[in-house]
């Protein structure tokens, strides 16, 4: 049905889970009223939450083969408006490093996203150095500290995962906020987190822009638990 590495798209992995027990749900007051995008979300679980959770808007995106998918889970989770109803997701196509991202700043005429959600992004074997393009669209994205990035990594062997952080290193000051291992647990859980569900190497960063000399400070605007969702798709 999904070609390449779109089947990854139709997971729930353990990487999202993490984010939305260690980040969102212990700490919604940071989701209450914030603009919100996910990029490379899949089913958009954590987006979804974020949006149950009081965030004033949030925007899942995708590649154009999983949106269909994207809508039906929406759907499914957020019924039609009503009074007291919680405002549903939007969706759309989002190609990291090229025109589309753009095109989504111009759209917003200068209003910037408060959180950006990347979860499970980062595999070499299987999307390449695609890394790269995502570093340079999170560059993007968050001009400045008013943005905060939640970046949920699943650690594997050959993963790009050490190179990733270096590069986005380079212009975010990053903070490991929760780990499911030691450091030196690590290789023995590679060898191990392809065949045991309850070894996965987890790792949960946030990260903020550094600011630049020259800057000009902004002004910011006014079991894991359940997460409320139902999800068209499966759990690892």
């Amino acid at each position: 049905i999904f070609g390449g590495c779109c089947w990854a798209g139709t997971i729930v992995w353990a990487a999202a889970q993490a984010v939305m027990e260690h980040v969102l749900f212990p700490e919604r007051e940071r989701v209450q009223g914030a603009s919100v995008i996910e990029l490379g979300c899949g089913l958009g679980a954590p987006g979804m939450v974020a949006a149950l959770l009081g965030a004033r808007d949030v925007l899942l995106t995708e590649q154009s083969s999983l949106l269909p998918l994207l809508h039906r889970n929406i759907a499914r989770n957020f019924p039609a408006a009503g009074e007291g109803a919680v405002a549903a997701p939007g969706a759309q196509e989002l190609a990291w490093g090229n025109s589309q991202v753009r095109d989504l700043i111009d759209s917003r005429r200068g209003e910037t996203f408060d959180l950006i959600l990347v979860c499970d992004c980062v595999f070499e074997p299987l999307y390449g150095e695609s890394w790269v393009l995502l570093c340079e669209t999170l560059r993007h994205l968050a001009v400045d500290e008013s943005t905060t990035l939640v970046v949920g990594l699943e650690r594997r062997s050959e993963d790009g995962v050490p190179k990733f952080l270096a590069e986005l290193g380079k212009d975010f000051d990053l903070k490991l906020v929760w780990t499911s291992f030691q450091d030196e647990e690590l290789e023995n859980l590679l060898q191990a987190s392809h065949i045991s569900s309850e070894a996965k190497p987890l790792q949960v960063y946030t990260a903020v822009r550094r600011r630049r000399a020259g800057d000009v400070p902004s002004v910011a605007a006014g079991p894991p638990p359940s997460t409320g969702c139902a999800t068209e798709g499966s759990v690892p």
